[in-house]
């Protein structure tokens, strides 16, 4: 292994003061880039160009060359890339504790640097040869020798009078347990380092300025030298650079390159989480008051009280208007401190259902009660019943093989504990139970299921119930039990023919029944009006799809039939076999009142008696005088010819209803 070396660049046996240790891991951190006043990581890439130098060897210059390739790959794409370090033979390269990087926001009008300063190591990547030394350092190769330091490869740094940019790679060493030395990008440390910076941003909100130093590094003169360039110190009034030999240090300043904050605000520095809740990873019991934590920033120097903070859950459907709290309620100008907010359950018990993930949002208010600041992203918690609670949802009925059915039924735990549960289904009419046990962490949705044979159920709408002890829910299945194809139609219901089943015989009436296809598949089949009396038989074709009801129609046209006016008639409606559970019947009249006489008798010897049927053919009740009238049909004998002893012998008045027969 290669010494390190002392400050003037001559050789040291012992390496142990400076920290310096064999390369054993590289770790590539993503370069910070200043825009303005904002502040992110993108991706550096240092290239080792080559090594310039006449006492380099073929094979150094190789390597070196291989050794930014890799290097460059873990920057741009952060995969590992493995280093060829046992090809080195001899100038193995070593990872040394030198340089660092400090950024500082400050306000160049009152000289304040109150602001704290953000600080990341640089350590190089150095390759030892005779006469120099060749390292790779934030992103830059630098070449040290007797005469000073130089630049082979420059880092990535620059400003144009209107925003810094800055890529910065930070090597750090590390055994990654494998036998090979391996370079690797550490995102976490980048945004890490970005949050640090854009927090201290917002904590000086009067800053307007930004300065940036290589500090305690070896190269501090190629730095100087590389940095006036960079950052146009010659070119822009308010950029300075400024070289600290005695401390190898190079200091930038960039004044006035955000606006500064005016006046204080306070702002969400981060979500804590609800309260007993580890950051939300543990269920809150539904009915538990909520209290929402997070850290609070006054981006200004005056003190913010009382802090005013709200949350919004679920869009904004419940919303805490009340101030913050915890500690002494004010939050003093440019510091942190934790408060909380809380909403009472019986402000949400009304908007949110248990089993449900909510996302709420965090925010400031001013002081006209505007929202001042919130988080991008919302956080979010699992609100539950008490203990386990399994719901039952969408059930559902799908066709299967032959004549089987399948339900399912989607099983929820919406508590905030993990259970079991019998989840039965039952056909309470048939007195049919069949069960599936069950297992669900809380707010975890399960599925069961049971295979039904329809053709066992009748073709209707067949009830069942789902249940697991906690929630039931009722669904119907239709059942296949049809018989044969030939009885497909079955009559349901007898309309009739409507007026109290009175028609007259002189105009057409219609006859109206329901019937019903119980068949699997559409089917078509003559529905047939039958009056035996009459010997009228009318067939109606009629096609219906499974299940489907229609009512039948049949028109009658006494004019073609021999219906007889006065006369009750039976009637019939078949499809098939299938006909009306009992026969109808329908009174057939007159128009109006109709009053027929027959069956006339004379009965006596000495007293004559004379009878005769009275009859209402019509279709409404009504009045009728009746007469008896005796003619003397033979030649009148000389006596009794002025008597006139016959004439009428009898008049009356007779009421009778529709259909009534009376006898006179």
């Amino acid at each position: 292994m290669v010494g390190e070396r002392n400050r003037d660049g001559s050789q040291r046996e012992d390496s142990k003061d400076r920290g310096a240790s064999p390369l054993v891991g590289i770790v590539l951190l993503f370069a910070l880039v200043i825009m303005g006043a904002m502040l992110v990581f993108v991706a550096g890439s240092a290239m080792l160009d080559a090594i310039k130098s006449e006492a380099n060897s073929e094979q150094t210059q190789q390597f070196a060359m291989e050794i930014d390739h890799r290097l460059t790959t873990v920057a741009t794409t952060g995969s590992d890339q493995p280093l060829p370090i046992d090809e080195m033979q001899g100038n193995e390269p070593t990872i040394t504790d030198d340089g660092n990087i400090s950024v500082r926001w400050y306000n160049a009008s009152s000289g304040s640097r109150t602001c704290a300063p953000v600080e990341g190591e640089l350590r190089a990547l150095e390759f030892e040869l005779d006469d120099r030394t060749i390292a790779h350092q934030g992103g830059g190769i630098w070449e040290k020798t007797d005469r000073g330091v130089s630049t082979v490869s420059e880092p990535n740094i620059g400003y144009d009078n209107d925003s810094l940019q800055l890529q910065i790679m930070e090597l750090e060493e590390d055994d990654f347990g494998s036998s090979g030395t391996v370079a690797r990008a550490d995102h976490s440390r980048s945004t890490e380092l970005t949050e640090t910076i854009n927090s201290r941003a917002r904590a000086c909100s009067d800053a307007a300025s930004i300065e940036f130093s290589i500090e305690n590094s070896t190269y501090h003169e190629g730095w100087a030298t590389y940095l006036e360039d960079a950052v146009g110190a010659d070119e822009y009034s308010e950029v300075s650079v400024t070289h600290k030999p005695a401390t190898e240090a190079v200091v930038v300043q960039i004044e006035n390159v955000r606006t500064p904050v005016e006046s204080a605000s306070l702002l969400i520095e981060s979500d804590n989480g609800i309260e007993d809740t580890n950051g939300n990873t543990e269920p809150v019991e539904f009915g538990d008051n909520l209290r929402f934590q997070a850290t609070l920033n006054n981006t200004g120097s005056d003190r913010v009280t009382p802090p005013t903070m709200r949350v919004a859950i679920d869009g904004g459907s419940v919303v805490s208007n009340n101030g913050a709290s915890g500690g002494s309620g004010a939050v003093p100008g440019n510091q942190e401190k934790d408060r909380s907010v809380k909403i009472d359950s019986d402000n949400y018990e009304d908007h949110l259902s248990p089993g449900q993930t909510y996302e709420y949002t965090l925010q400031t208010l001013d002081e006209n009660g505007d929202i001042d600041d919130t988080l991008e992203d919302p956080g979010e918690f699992y609100l539950g019943e008490s203990g386990s609670y399994f719901t039952v949802d969408n059930i559902e009925t799908t066709s299967a093989d032959g004549d089987n059915a399948t339900i399912s039924a989607e099983i929820t735990n919406i508590g905030v504990e993990e259970g079991d549960r019998t989840v039965t289904i039952d056909f309470d009419e048939f007195d049919v139970t069949a069960s599936e046990e069950l297992t669900l962490d809380y707010g975890a949705t399960g599925t069961v299921t049971w295979t039904v044979n329809k053709t066992a159920l009748p073709y209707e709408p067949n009830e069942f119930e789902v249940g697991t002890g906690d929630d039931t829910a009722t669904e119907t299945i239709v059942g296949g039990a049809t018989g044969e194809v030939e009885n497909a139609f079955t009559v349901v219901e007898d309309n009739g023919v409507g007026d109290d089943q009175i028609v007259t015989d002189d105009e057409s009436f219609t006859v109206e029944a329901v019937v019903e296809n119980t068949y699997a598949t559409e089917q078509s089949r003559d529905v047939t009006l039958t009056v035996p009396d009459a010997e009228i038989t009318i067939p109606e074709p009629t096609t219906l799809e499974s299940g489907e009801r229609e009512t039948v129609s049949f028109t009658v046209d006494p004019d073609e039939h021999d219906l007889e006016a006065g006369t009750v008639y039976e009637y019939n409606v078949t499809a098939g076999d299938e006909g009306l559970s009992e026969p109808g019947s329908f009174y057939v009249g007159k128009p109006g009142t109709n009053f027929e006489l027959s069956n006339a008798n004379v009965s006596g010897v000495e007293n004559i008696t004379v009878t005769a049927d009275l009859e209402n053919t019509g279709v409404e009740s009504g009045s009728q005088t009746v007469t008896l009238d005796i003619e003397y049909l033979d030649e009148m004998p000389a006596d009794l010819e002025d008597e006139n002893p016959y004439g009428r012998i009898f008049e009356g008045t007779i009421r009778s209803s529709l259909a009534e027969c009376t006898v006179v």
